[in-house]
């Protein structure tokens, strides 16, 4: 298959091969053909997380809630867990105890409840709503003989409001609705054969929020008809804070003997077809679907070899790790190699043999998601903290081999290559986010400290570490096709490129241990930019002067580059890199502005230095009123000057500058400050 399903398997048994399996499938099913569902299994590995895509809570997106009664009653509270988002879990109240879990209808367990004080209390929540436009189902036994109204399941506070399902006069389905202690609507079905001890599949559904005549009954897959006992209700919305109570009207009141196995709760109404579908499906299963033979997914982790008039006609995964050799006489009627999307394989194929191409998933580079996370623990996968938009991207595994000569007396040059480094490194650029752009400096400069907030915004400054091991990240990738997680991410070279009329750009080279495969969804938020016509560069003599200075220039365009000098490390005995480590630190770059004065051509000819803040920022606001800010103050500059010429076009200045160690303050930089909102890195 090549969409996977969510599912839910409730309980299972290896030894018996049988179980309970839920699994959400999207699309329409045949009436007329078979659909094919493949589950595929290994023994070992763990089922989906239950809020992950394809977890247990995504098979009950539709429900409100969903109780197996799998649980020990007698366990920890709440007792009996619901499946869905909403967490409605029920605890079990009485004297129940682990005895009371006994057989259910479907392959799991299901709770007796005693007749005397046994119930279950699903507490009050948002997700139940103060609505009646719901659709409810349960599998019940029930063997209760005293004549009277017992309530089955209801949400109600006799003396003002809410709605109850019942069991009436021992057979019959009942429901009431009240919006007060006068006011109220009962109705009741004609026929049922309810209590009996057998199994059965009650259906109560409603299409308003302010009537019982409107709800209409089900049992096992078939309609019952109805009638009216009382109708006062007047048009005021049911709601209160009573929990959902199960075989009790209110803490304890006229309890149901009986033995229940499954209880949902649909937001919505479904059809008459489908109800009759889902008792059937769950009465017979049998019925529903048969079982094919069982197929083995073949792991390759060396080569193989096939040979001699074989015929392979139905779907075999093969996942390759290695090298396959096939050859004489093998039809592969239909696609059977999966190579491992992240290790090379080398099939050989010959005489007679033909392979029918599988038709793999196109996408765009847009379909692509990337996101950096700081690495609490070195090496260790972090989960994004930020995910990175509009980016450009071309980061990889890379190998680095060498070549063998072959022996003398032949002509060929190599006889064989080897593979004596693995890493991965490429670029990542694009708009620079405020926010995330923290991390990237963090990785730049190695330490940050926060102060704030102030109005929602914190301040951020950076500071050089002389350690040689920066704050490393983990980059992660997402396609359609794979997950990717690449730990120990350090920045080698970091370019910010600013344009009149555009967004502050970034470009990063980036090394990092080779990929992990993972599992992961991107998640992207609001972003502030810094926009390349407020960006602004001022000098000083020195770097305590810069607040004061005023010698601002608006620059038509700005390069600043950061270069770490970065190298990869090894362990004996390990191909793959291990940790990535900077030597050294150096800030350089160059900016174009309107040649006016020659400031720049005296400083550059007399070789003197300055004092030089860059400063970028954003047209957005952080609270009422705080600019998103980034400042960069060096404490020495030396400057580079040309100047350039056109006819039609105004003159301008050409500056390049490289940042010096400055002997006074003892650095390169002397303040490094970003303001957003992001709360600490």
């Amino acid at each position: 298959g090549t969409t996977q399903l969510a599912r839910e398997v409730v309980v299972i048994d290896t030894s018996a091969k049988t179980g309970e399996l839920h699994f959400k499938y999207t699309g329409t099913l045949s009436s007329s053909s078979n659909t094919v569902i493949r589950i595929y299994y290994n023994g070992s590995d763990a089922e989906p997380a239950a809020d992950s895509t394809y977890g247990s809570e995504a098979v009950w997106s539709d429900y409100k809630i969903v109780l197996h009664m799998q649980e020990n009653p007698g366990g920890s509270s709440p007792q009996m867990l619901d499946s869905t988002t909403n967490d409605n879990d029920g605890a079990t109240q009485g004297t129940m105890t682990s005895g009371d879990s006994v057989a259910g209808k479907l392959s799991g367990k299901a709770i007796d409840f005693d007749g005397t004080d046994d119930y279950l209390s699903v507490a009050d929540s948002v997700s139940l709503g103060a609505v009646l436009d719901l659709y409810t189902t349960a599998w019940t036994a029930q063997t209760w003989s005293k004549g009277a109204v017992a309530p089955v399941w209801g949400k109600l506070n006799p003396a003002s409001s809410g709605w109850s399902n019942n069991s009436f006069g021992n057979n019959l389905l009942s429901a009431h609705v009240r919006n007060s202690a006068t006011y109220e609507d009962r109705i009741k079905t004609t026929t049922g054969s309810l209590n009996d001890g057998d199994w059965h599949f009650s259906v109560w559904q409603n299409t308003t929020s302010t009537t019982a005549n409107d709800f209409k009954f089900f049992l096992d897959g078939s309609q019952l008809t109805t009638t009216n006992i009382e109708d006062t209700l007047v048009a005021q919305t049911i709601s209160n804070s009573s929990p959902i109570h199960i075989h009790s009207q209110d803490a304890g009141a006229r309890t149901l003997q009986a033995v229940w196995d499954e209880f949902r709760i649909r937001l919505g109404n479904v059809t008459s077809t489908w109800i009759s579908t889902e008792y059937n499906n769950q009465n017979s299963p049998s019925t529903f679907y048969s079982v094919g033979t069982e197929q083995n997914v073949i792991n390759i982790y060396d080569s193989i070899s096939i040979t001699e008039n074989i015929n392979i006609q139905e779907i075999v995964p093969i996942n390759v790790n290695d090298s396959i050799s096939i050859s004489e006489n093998i039809e592969l009627i239909k696609t059977i190699i999966t190579p491992s999307p992240s290790v090379s394989t080398n099939i050989t194929l010959a005489e007679n043999v033909s392979i029918e191409e599988k038709e793999y998933e196109k996408f765009i580079g847009r379909r692509m998601s990337v996101g950096i996370g700081k690495e609490s623990t070195r090496s260790y996968v972090s989960t994004p903290d930020f995910w990175l938009s509009n980016t450009t991207f071309s980061f990889q595994d890379k190998i680095e081999t060498e070549k063998i000569n072959t022996r003398y007396g032949q002509l060929d040059s190599f006889g064989n290559i080897f593979i004596t480094n693995k890493y991965s490194e490429g670029e990542i650029g694009g708009d620079i986010d405020i926010d995330s752009f923290g991390l990237f400096l963090l990785n730049l400069f190695g330490n940050v400290s926060t102060s704030g907030p102030s109005d929602s915004a914190y301040t951020h400054t950076f500071s050089l570490s002389e350690s040689n091991i920066h704050d490393s990240f983990t980059i992660t990738t997402i396609s359609p096709i794979t997950t990717r997680h690449y730990t120990v991410g350090m920045i080698d070279v970091f370019d910010i490129k600013t344009k009149p009329r555009q967004i502050v750009q970034f470009q990063s080279n980036i090394t990092a241990r080779p990929c992990e495969s993972g599992t992961g969804s991107s998640s992207f938020s609001a972003r502030k930019l810094f926009i390349g016509n407020l960006c602004t560069i001022k000098t000083a003599y020195v770097a305590s002067g810069l607040d004061s200075s005023q010698h601002f220039l608006k620059v038509n365009s700005l390069d600043l580059k950061f270069e770490k000098k970065i190298k990869k490390i090894n362990r004996y005995q390990e191909l793959k890199i291990t940790d990535v480590m900077n030597t050294a630190f150096k800030i350089s770059g160059s900016f174009v502005c309107n040649y006016k004065d020659d400031t720049f051509k005296n400083l550059c000819e007399n070789k003197e230095v300055r004092a030089m803040r860059i400063q970028f920022k954003s047209n957005q606001t952080i609270g009422v009123s705080i600019e998103p800010i980034f400042t960069l103050d060096l404490s020495e500059v030396f400057f580079n000057w040309k100047y350039t010429f056109s006819n039609d076009n105004i003159i301008t200045q050409v500056i390049e500058f490289s940042a010096l160690y400055n002997e006074t303050n003892n650095n390169i930089v002397n303040d490094c400050k970003l303001i957003n909102e992001t709360v600490s890195y």
